[in-house]
């Protein structure tokens, strides 16, 4: 491999990856505001319209038990989300990369053959 092809090969990879970095970056944000504004609106819920149904708590155990469900749900889906979205990227930037690669050595050999 020459040094030329090879640093090709390094710019397109290195291209790859800044793109793939600013599209997980974006998804990350609009997640993280998708959970914000659902705990915003599950606060407030929780806040004016207390649980009737259970007699003994007070309004206010309601209002802390209400508060800590949600955060509880909240942090398990957004422990969820990341790692889906971690194994997915992963996969999807690997397949990427091979395909660069097999494309390069394609390209070399091809080069090579007519050489």
């Amino acid at each position: 491999m020459s040094r030329n092809n090879d640093g090709e090969l390094r710019r397109e990879i290195k291209v790859l990856s800044e793109k793939h970095l600013i599209n997980a970056g974006r998804f990350i944000r609009t997640v993280i505001s998708i959970c914000i504004i659902s705990l915003v609106i599950s606060l407030l819920w929780n806040f004016f319209l207390p649980q009737v149904n259970a007699p003994i708590m007070t309004s206010l155990d309601s209002y802390v038990l209400g508060v800590k469900a949600t955060w509880l749900l909240m942090v398990i889906t957004l422990l969820a989300v990341y790692i889906l979205f971690s194994l997915s990227s992963f996969v999807v930037f690997y397949i990427k990369c091979r395909k660069i690669r097999s494309d390069f050595v394609k390209k070399t050999l091809s080069e090579f053959k007519r050489k």
